[in-house]
């Protein structure tokens, strides 16, 4: 068992503690741009912002989205991208880019119809200049990439 001196919000204590690290990405993440790219998946979840996730949405609904990005809480950085549609404000979150790219099984509780997964997606896609399935990747790859650095730091921190 790992066991180390504390960091709490970055500053080191003389506490002995079991090495936890935590990474706000899951599900319902949402997406955060910048400079014509997704650069980070979260920490704001859907739920917390209390904005329905996209995907979940009827396709009625999402008619004539547009992407703004907006600050959900106070204190949250001003880059989450989120939709402003026919039938309100929603949250483009890993659940809605992992259902665009077909990788959630039929049945499983975080699918929702594909088409308005993609539908979802779209203008995200648009504002990154590439296509639905390019943005979903870029997406979950900025999530990925958050749990790898993580990662990386305890493999280091470890000698494993």
């Amino acid at each position: 068992v790992a066991v180390r001196h504390a960091t709490i919000l970055g500053r080191s204590s003389y506490l002995s503690a079991l090495d936890v690290r935590t990474v706000g990405v899951g599900g319902g993440s949402m997406a955060r741009i910048a400079g014509g790219k997704v650069h980070a998946a979260g920490p704001r979840s859907a739920h917390i912002a209390g904005l329905p996730y996209a995907c979940f949405a009827d396709l009625e609904d999402l008619a004539g989205a547009e992407l703004v990005t907006v600050t959900p809480l106070d204190g949250d950085p001003d880059d989450y991208a989120v939709l402003e549609a026919a039938g309100g404000r929603f949250a483009i979150t890993m659940t809605c880019a992992a259902n665009a790219l077909g990788r959630v099984p039929e049945g499983d509780f975080a699918a929702c119809d594909p088409g308005v997964a993609r539908a979802a997606l779209q203008p995200l896609a648009d504002a990154l200049g590439t296509d639905v399935a390019g943005a979903a990747t870029q997406f979950l790859d900025a999530g990925v990439k958050q749990v790898k650095d993580v990662t990386e730091a305890m493999m280091h921190d470890y000698r494993l």
